[in-house]
């Protein structure tokens, strides 16, 4: 189903679980938590929505029409349970061939065409970050789907700065490469109404809390 800015999944038939979560999120942690959910609970009717805004997120939360939503810190808000799921740090994705041996540095970046999403929280933080090395950024293309992103890369249109977990890892014609000095990386949260928590939503939030766990430890 698709509502607005909203891009829903659902299945089951008794009981609900509303997730509220953003692309990166989607491919990783969100992904095991689901099948788990499946395998155990097959009659809670799951609905997933996505946005790679934070308020729109948080506004679902706390309207009642999400039960659980992923969010990328820091943030703070009272009205929520928050738990870090995991950290993910921003890297350099290049066309295969043509990245260095080592490191990619920020202020290398100056000159260099740029591939990036477009306004969202990971846009935001990027752009802080290159602007606090100097770096005025130069886009060529802009976009808040991951695949396209990447596929512009891979065509050789410019360089990316993503969220490690946004990258199709399988995608061999381009090389990811860590960024000197580092960008702060983005906390990847799950949360929950602090007055209001369902048990499905709880467990849920068990659940991707394993799975972080587990993709820091990979």
């Amino acid at each position: 189903r698709q509502a607005g800015g909203f891009v829903a999944l659902g299945f089951g038939r008794d009981g609900r679980l509303a997730v509220g979560t953003c692309q990166g999120v989607a491919r990783s942690v969100l992904r095991v938590a689901l099948a788990q959910v499946r395998a155990t609970e097959p009659d809670v009717e799951v609905t997933v929505v996505q946005s790679e805004d934070n308020v729109e997120l948080v506004e679902g939360l706390t309207s009642g029409r999400l039960d659980v939503t992923f969010l990328v810190g820091p943030i703070a808000d009272r009205r929520l349970s928050i738990h870090e799921v995991c950290r993910d740090p921003f890297v350099a994705l290049l066309p295969a061939g043509r990245g260095p041996a080592g490191p990619v540095r920020l202020s290398g970046l100056r000159d260099t065409p740029l591939v990036g999403h477009a306004d969202c929280v990971c846009h935001d933080m990027v752009e802080a970050g290159l602007r606090a090395a100097g770096v005025t950024p130069r886009y060529v293309f802009r976009s808040n789907d991951n695949a396209a992103v990447q596929a512009m890369v891979r065509a050789g249109i410019g360089t990316a700065v993503m969220p490690l977990l946004a990258l199709d890892p399988s995608d061999p014609p381009t090389v990811v490469v860590p960024l000197d000095p580092p960008l702060p990386e983005r906390q990847i949260l799950i949360d929950i109404p602090a007055d209001r928590p369902t048990p499905t939503a709880t467990r849920f939030v068990a659940r991707a809390l394993a799975a972080g766990a587990d993709i820091v430890t990979r």
